[in-house]
């Protein structure tokens, strides 16, 4: 019976020490970088510049700058309609593109500049937690893979991966499913448990 009560409370205490927020386990660090995920792990092209935008046809033939118009012009995210363009500068026939209504599903201005537009295309999150250095000062570093998750077409269509460098970015593995893409993350231990850390 001694053997029994003694089992009932080493089980007690495993079951408490999984349950640990502040444990540095696969899990509890599954979960804070998941949670992290959820608001900064958007998958992301940038557009510069405002819309509508008003494009000499001459410079839509540029290897440049041409590629990313045309490119989510053929995804359904922008249209066009052709112009004059008569400002101090720049002058002749051009484009006029806007956001579609599919394209401002997806559309948001960038953190960090209101001339830039984000488009994204999926949401990033956790596949599997690897190794983390061992934890000093309250800190470690957890190497972690993850997935795309709701990945739209028109991310999927070849010029507009080409046109914005997609496949040398986060996509390898991770756009088709293949093979999950790797990242690294510092996260902080706290009196309710781990939290990703910000210098």
């Amino acid at each position: 019976m001694r053997k029994i009560s003694m089992l009932c409370l080493f089980s007690i205490f495993l079951l408490n020490a999984c349950n640990d927020p502040k444990s540095a386990s696969k899990g509890n660090f599954k979960h804070v970088i998941n949670q992290h995920l959820q608001t900064e792990g958007r998958s992301c092209i940038e557009f510069s510049g405002t819309l509508p935008s008003d494009v000499l046809t001459t410079m839509l033939q540029n290897r440049v700058i041409g590629p990313p118009y045309l490119a989510l012009e053929s995804a359904g995210l922008l249209r066009s309609s052709d112009i004059q363009i008569d400002q101090p500068f720049v002058k002749g026939p051009g484009r006029r593109f806007e956001l579609t209504d599919l394209g401002k599903k997806y559309a948001m201005p960038a953190p960090y500049g209101h001339d830039v537009i984000w488009l994204c295309y999926a949401q990033k999150s956790v596949h599997s937690v690897g190794n983390w250095t061992e934890p000093s000062g309250g800190t470690t570093e957890v190497r972690f893979s993850y997935q795309l998750d709701d990945l739209a077409d028109w991310a999927r269509r070849p010029d507009v991966q080409s046109a914005y460098g997609l496949i040398q970015t986060d996509l390898n593995g991770a756009f088709d499913g293949s093979k999950p893409a790797l990242e690294k993350i510092l996260l902080q231990r706290t009196n309710q448990g781990w939290e990703v850390w910000h210098p």
